[in-house]
This record gives structure tokens, sequence and C-alpha cells, in this order.
């Protein structure tokens, strides 16, 4: 591939759910609690980083986090896009992040503790990780998609029965968040700063079942497999579009000759429910067959 879509994939780590088991930093005590997640694709991954003590938040729906909410909520951190591998270290390249980006690339070089762990150790930074080996599987599906109406990006990645979806913000953060929200114009204001959204949950059958996520209220539990209420907050009787596209599409080694383009229903594998799999499978099909698609998604507006 040209230009920003062109990624070199660590083949040796895709495929796989890592769970962290400790980060080590000069001055600072192990940390052992931190939940955190890496879902690796074979080019694209999402991660998610949750304090194991993180306070339960009760709000049902984005309008309802005052801004106690919001400053817990920022206790969390999670990132997503394509990974570079750079030869000795790898990159993790950050399309979707809850907080702005450091200074420097998020780097690190990667070798086995034993055969279950990978010892992480920052390039730019002193800081030193290891990775559980949590699941591994080649049957993977990963998409990089863009809102066709604000331009927010979006990352989409299933590791065998294991997922994750990232949504980014429309803008970049020009400062610290706990001070965007601190420092927020109006509740609202404050408020869309956590209009995004990093998930991770688990594909049982038919059903997509979000077990983690950095809004509270998104998540399922596994017996019902029902979504809570969405991130939009006033009841409402009309049901909103979201529509999207992919945004890298795969360069073809055979190309087809098409008439139109594909136009997919992406609610299911946004919203939670059945039909995940079908999407996934029309996905694959037109990214494989066009190159590109046009997708739309129908969402209930919530209280």
């Amino acid at each position: 591939m040209e230009g920003k879509w062109r990624v070199t994939v660590a083949a040796s780590l895709s495929g796989t759910r890592f769970e962290r088991s400790l980060l080590r930093r000069p001055e600072h005590p192990d940390d052992t609690t931190t939940r955190v997640t890496w879902l690796q694709g074979r080019a694209l991954y999402c991660d998610l980083r949750q304090p194991a003590a993180l306070p339960k938040i009760e709000a049902p729906a984005l309008r309802a986090l005052g801004i106690g909410d919001l400053l817990v909520l920022a206790d969390q951190d999670g990132f997503a896009g394509p990974l570079f591998d750079n030869g000795n270290h790898v990159e993790w390249g950050r399309t979707v992040a809850l907080h702005p980006a450091g200074p420097t690339p998020d780097a690190g070089a990667l070798n086995a503790f034993d055969h279950g762990t990978l010892v992480e150790q920052g390039i730019f930074e002193d800081y030193i990780e290891h990775w559980r080996i949590a699941a591994t599987s080649q049957d993977i599906d990963e998409y990089l998609l863009e809102e066709l109406d604000t331009g927010a990006p979006g990352v989409v990645v299933r590791v065998g029965s294991d997922f994750a979806f990232a949504r980014g913000r429309t803008h970049v953060l020009d400062g610290p968040l706990n001070e965007q929200i601190r420092g927020a114009a109006s509740m609202r204001a404050a408020q869309d700063l956590f209009d995004c959204e990093i998930v991770l949950g688990v594909v049982r059958g038919e059903q997509w079942i979000i077990t983690a996520s950095s809004l509270p209220y998104r998540r399922c539990t596994p017996e019902s497999g029902v979504r809570r209420p969405d991130r939009h907050s006033r009841p409402r009787s009309r049901r909103e579009s979201r529509r999207t596209e992919l945004a890298a599409p795969r360069l073809q080694e055979n190309p087809v000759t098409f008439t139109s383009i594909p136009v997919i229903d992406v609610t299911a594998l946004v919203a939670g429910g059945d039909g995940r799999d079908a999407v996934v499978g029309e996905l694959g099909r037109a990214a494989r067959e066009v190159g590109f698609a046009r997708s739309s998604v129908t969402e209930s507006i919530a209280p």
C-alpha cells in the first residue's frame, strides 16, 4: 500500500489477546492491578486500560455524567490503530486515543520472557511491561473506519471469539484530558469530550457481547447479552443514522469490475446483538471484491 496506510505487520504478534501482568517504571511502585487488554489483529490493534479500583459510575448515558464522573473516567486509558514493525522494535499508531499523544512515539522492543509471556521495554520512555498471552487465533477480521458525516475514525478488530471496537473523537485534544474537562465552557462541552469509546467483548454464536468499555453504561451482562443504553441521552422516538466507510481500502491483486459502491448496514456490528458475523462477512467481501464500501449505522437514541 501507499502513503499513510502502509503497515508492516509484526507477524509473530498477530492473532493474539494479551493481558498485562506488570508495569515497572523508575520511582513508581510496580503496577500489577490495572486491567489492561491488548487485542492484536494482523495490522490493527485495540488496547483498553482500566484501574482495578475504578469507582462505579451509575449514570445511564453520556448526558447524565457529571464532572466527577468524567474525571473518574479520565483515569482510564486506551488507544487503537495500526501496529508498525520497525525491525528492532514496534510502534503503536494511535488512530483512536482517549488521551492526547505524548511527545514521543509509543514504541517498545518486545522479547520473549517465557513461552507464555512477552517483555516490552520502552524505546523513548523508561518502562517495562510484561504481557501474558491469554488467547490466540488466526481467525481475524480488522477494519479502519471513518464516519462520513463527521470524519470520526474507528477501528474494529476480531480475533477468534474476542473482539474490540474503538470510535474516536471528531477532533484532537489540545491539552490533558483532565484539564479539558475542568476548563470546559459548559457541562455539555465537558461531556462531549467522552463522545468516543473503546470496548472489548466476546463473540458467542450470533451475539457479540461487550464485557468492558470506557463508557461503563455500555457494558452488557454475559447472561443477557442485551446492550445497555448507548452514549446518547434524551429519549426520542426517531432513529439516528451514523454513516461510515472503510478508510483503508485494500489493494486488489485481481481487480473486479463493479457498477455500484456496496452499502452495508453495520448496525449489529457496533450496537450488539445478533447478526454481527453476517456484517463482518459483508465487510470482508466488499473489501476483497471492491476495495471499499459505504456503510450505515442506525442507532436507537436511548435515555
